[in-house]
């Protein structure tokens, strides 16, 4: 380590040129009241082993060992290491007696001078970054102050966490930095405690993926379960309860917006004939097709429902009299063109629009009656039932299709 002599009437004795700038740089430097923020210390302490360092005023400067004891002295009343580090030979050049503290056992001062010192305690698995973060503050002319965490090895074969907070103490003549000096904290007891945060954040987010996984889970039974207890089992169809309900829902929303409503049942002609030809699995499969072209003729808001057997029913919203008609043709059209695996089939359909003050009940047997009235007229056909009051449909007797 250089020695030199400090300047003349240092209260403190004889100190070298190059720990006294070490000093200067780390706390003569600074306020009574930054140097406590910086090192954690009560200014006090510090000042009061000063005070005890007894030395003659008379005697010759330049005493290398003084000049150490006093660091030392110094360095005894801050828990953490102080440190002055030579990038270019990656060597300490001094370290205080804290270190013996962090490692578990105290090693020469040769050893912590010695070049391979630092490899030798830092743990393997961050060697590689402490080494590319050394070369970092070498090669950065605009480096002031920098930190860096890492794990040193005990003697036990334990390991600590370190934080070393450093500042460029000298340059060389391009302005790179070559020797850096700061302090080094034991930051174990804090990582454990981010460690233990971290798993427990970890495993609590675990926990909610967890659950969230579970409430999707349990949404879609919930929903396969509503869908089952709404659905025909066959078709997929809205069945017969839920289609009442609807309707009856229905019927008091236009009761109140005076909106129209109509509704058309469906009956497959002569079903029970193809079920004693083609057998029940076809039968099946032919409700099923006819289930998926009446969604594919039907509008979003309207309700297709197997009402029971070969019977269905369709809730048209907001649709007058007319627009019914409409309906019904266009799903006649689109039955008869659609190709069907073992025969053509036909349907009798019956059309009813809602009346103000008629009931559900009286609505049903309206379109009911109109669906018997297509079947004693010879089947594939629609007809329209009768408008008991004028309210939003057309007055007049049964209509037939040809």
């Amino acid at each position: 380590m250089p020695i030199g002599n400090s300047t003349a009437g240092n209260r403190h004795g004889p100190i070298s040129d190059f720990e006294s700038r070490i000093l200067a740089h780390c706390l003569l430097g600074c306020r009574a009241e930054d140097i406590a923020a910086k090192l954690r210390v009560d200014v006090t302490s510090v000042v009061a082993t000063l005070d005890k360092f007894d030395v003659d005023e008379s005697s010759p400067r330049g005493n290398a060992t003084g000049d150490r004891r006093l660091l030392e002295l110094v360095a005894s009343t801050i828990p953490d290491i102080i440190f002055v580090f030579d990038l270019v030979s990656c060597r300490n050049v001094y370290s205080s007696n804290r270190l013996s503290t962090v490692l578990g056992y105290e090693p020469s001062q040769e050893a912590v001078d010695a070049i391979g010192f630092l490899k030798s305690v830092v743990h393997p698995e961050d060697w590689s970054s402490m080494i590319e973060h050394l070369q970092g503050i070498r090669k950065d002319k605009g480096a002031t102050q920098v930190s860096h965490e890492y794990r040193v090895i005990r003697q036990d074969g334990q390991y600590r966490w370190i934080l070393s907070r450093k500042v460029v103490f000298e340059r060389d003549g391009d302005g790179y930095p070559t020797l850096i000096a700061g302090i080094a904290s034991d930051i174990t007891d804090r990582k454990r405690l981010e460690e233990r945060f971290n798993a427990e954040i970890i495993q609590r987010s675990a926990d909610a993926i967890q659950m969230s996984q579970r409430q999707e889970e349990l949404e879609r039974a919930n929903a396969l379960l509503a869908k089952q207890a709404s659905s025909d089992g066959l078709t997929g169809l809205t069945n017969h309860r839920v289609f009442q309900e609807l309707l009856e829902s229905e019927i008091e929303r236009c009761h109140t917006m005076r909106s129209p409503l109509s509704v058309v049942f469906l009956d497959i002609d002569h079903f029970k004939l193809y079920n004693d030809e083609f057998g029940h699995p076809a039968g099946d499969e032919l409700l099923r097709q006819l289930g998926r072209l009446m969604l594919d003729v039907s509008r979003d808001n309207d309700v297709v429902a197997r009402y029971g057997g070969e019977e269905f029913a369709i809730i048209l919203p907001d649709t007058t009299q007319a627009g019914c008609v409409g309906f019904a043709e266009r799903l006649q059209t689109a039955i008869s063109a659609e190709p069907w695996p073992r025969r053509p089939i036909t349907v009798s359909m019956g059309c009813a629009t809602w009346c103000q003050h008629e009931s559900r009940a009286d609505l049903l047997d309206r379109a009911d009656d109109a669906l018997y009235v297509s079947k004693r007229r010879g089947r594939n056909c629609y007809s329209v039932a009768e408008q008991p009051w004028p309210k939003w449909a057309n007055e007049g007797e049964w209509r037939e299709s040809a």
